[in-house]
C-alpha cells in the first residue's frame, strides 16, 4: 500500500503498491476547539496535515498534536521523515530548518524537543521559495524539495545533518 496526504482536502489516499488503483481514503478530522491548531485547521485548507509517516502495525502519524519547543526556533512543520537509524526529523518552511525530534513523542507531554539545523541559504533563489518536502534516501542521504513559483530544479541533496545522536 502507498499513502498520499492531500492537504487541502484533509484526507489520505490509499493506493495499491503500483499506484494504479485507489483502494480507499482516510478522512482527517480535527474539532474546531482542539487546542493549538483546531481553529487554524478549519480556517486555512493549507494547514490541514503537513507531514505523513507510516509507523509500525499500520499506524499513520500526521504530526499536528505536539507543539515544537518554542526555544528551538522551529516555526512550522511541513514534512516528516525518518533516517536510517529510525530517528524522526521534521522540515520547517517558515524557519528554513531541518530538525531531529529528540526523545520519544508522548501525546500527554504536549511538547516535542528538537535539535535544528539551518538549511543552506543557497537553496533559496527567491524570498518566497519554501522547503516543503523531506526524505531520507540511502545512500544519497537527506533530500529536500522546494515549492517554487517558477519552473526550476527543486530537489536538492542536503549535507551537514548528523545521522545519529
Amino acid at each position: 500500500m502507498e499513502f498520499v496526504l492531500q492537504e487541502g482536502t484533509d484526507r489520505i489516499l490509499v493506493f495499491d503498491a503500483s499506484l494504479a488503483t485507489l483502494d480507499g481514503t482516510i478522512t482527517l478530522s480535527v474539532p474546531i476547539d482542539q487546542p493549538d491548531f483546531g481553529a487554524e485547521w478549519h480556517k486555512d485548507p493549507n494547514s490541514r496535515g503537513e507531514g505523513l509517516l507510516l509507523l509500525r502495525n499500520g499506524h499513520l502519524l500526521v504530526l499536528a498534536s505536539w507543539i515544537v519547543d518554542p526555544r528551538s526556533g522551529v516555526k512550522s512543520v511541513n514534512d516528516l521523515a525518518c533516517d536510517d537509524a529510525g530517528q524522526l526529523h521534521l522540515l520547517s518552511s517558515k524557519s528554513r530548518v531541518i530538525a531531529r525530534i529528540d526523545g520519544h513523542l508522548v501525546p500527554e507531554d504536549g511538547t516535542a524537543m528538537v535539535t535544528a539545523w539551518e538549511l543552506p541559504d543557497d537553496l533559496f533563489a527567491k524570498h518566497d521559495d519554501k522547503a516543503e518536502g523531506l526524505v531520507f534516501a540511502p545512500p544519497l542521504g537527506w533530500l529536500v524539495a522546494l515549492d517554487l513559483e517558477r519552473e526550476a530544479p527543486n530537489v536538492f541533496p542536503l549535507s551537514g545533518v548528523p545521522r545519529q545522536l
